[in-house]
């Protein structure tokens, strides 16, 4: 079993939360992702649409004259019928913290208190950990790499994917 020292430790963490803010980011227009050569390929508005909706045929009146192989209670005219109207819903951007903070224009020196010059005094509880794997509060930590976990089960699924990195 390979041990690491607490240099290392501190770098793969950091590394984790960069992996999962990466995650979190949304584009503001999920469209911006796909590179299309032209906009025809796929359009937002297409999701908005309605399901297919069932054809229905319409009744046939008696004075009606009938073509062959039709049935006589049916005719191959649709119903006409009111078309829903297309529910057309505000997306709302999702903004990541600091496409806000540069759209506001914050800045430290501002008289005015705001995001960036927000501070709160230290807690007087000392600070909490908490299981990597399910979030619980933490009664173990590894040897190896100095995560920590609570349970018997959490210790078999860090030691299957989360270790790994430390393996030979």
């Amino acid at each position: 079993m390979k041990y690491v020292d607490e240099e290392t430790r501190a770098l793969v963490h950091q590394q984790r939360i960069n992996d999962l803010e990466e995650d979190n980011f949304l584009a503001a227009n999920r469209l911006e992702e796909m590179t299309f050569g032209d906009d025809s390929a796929f359009t937002f508005e297409d999701e908005l649409l309605p399901r297919k909706i069932k054809k229905t045929q319409k009744c046939v009146k008696e004075n009606e004259i009938l073509e062959e192989n039709e049935s006589p209670l049916y005719s191959k005219k649709k119903r006409k019928t009111k078309k829903s109207p297309l529910i057309k819903k505000r997306v709302h951007q999702r903004k990541s913290l600091e496409r806000i903070i540069l759209e506001e224009g914050l800045s430290i020196n501002d008289a005015v208190p705001n995001y960036l010059t927000m501070s709160v005094k230290a807690s007087d509880y000392p600070r909490r950990f908490f299981c990597t794997v399910c979030g619980f509060q933490h009664k173990y930590t590894c040897i190896r790499c100095g995560e920590r976990y609570c349970s018997k089960k959490c210790e078999s699924v860090h030691k299957e994917t989360r270790c790994l990195k430390f393996s030979d």
